[in-house]
């Protein structure tokens, strides 16, 4: 049988102090408010009805699904009828060459940069929780891309 060992008078003691709990107003944005009213009285079990005006709160925070959001740009050769030339439309300007979107190139920066992984984990993070399956050579060249965005001071 272990025995408490005597406190020391060198040291000061320490108390563990729980975390604070959450406050409601800190997520006022919710997906669902479930409202549990209990049938019985867990004393007597006789019936109760109503609602508590002031009820405990209890919030169940979790991260959103998520999937690829998947823009496809349909660039169409029509030929003319005059000199029967096909002549394919532009990509948009807003459409990316290399087929990334802002958010998919902020989340490699934030990867690489900030967190400073290297290619195969950046890739393993964008296919595993996202379904987004690239190529270190994609990865590569993005990483390219923000960065000269970022010498050049724009995007």
């Amino acid at each position: 049988m272990l025995k408490p060992k005597r406190k020391s008078s060198n040291h000061p003691e320490i108390k563990v102090v729980p975390p604070l709990p959450v406050k409601p107003e800190s997520y006022t944005q919710r997906s669902a408010v479930h409202e549990v009213i209990p049938p019985a009285c867990q004393a007597c079990g006789g019936s109760l009805s109503g609602q508590d005006s002031h009820p405990h709160r209890h919030q169940m925070i979790d991260l959103p699904s998520v999937e690829p959001d998947v823009v496809e740009y349909r660039l169409h050769g029509l030929k003319c009828p005059c000199c029967d030339t096909v002549t394919r439309a532009s990509l948009p300007s807003e459409a990316s060459a290399l087929g990334y979107g802002e958010r998919l190139t902020a989340m490699v920066a934030l990867l690489s940069g900030a967190y400073r992984l290297s290619y195969r984990p950046v890739c393993a993070v964008m296919d595993d929780p996202f379904g987004v399956r690239r190529a270190r050579s994609g990865i590569g060249h993005l990483r390219q891309e923000t960065m000269d965005a970022v010498k050049s001071g724009g995007g």
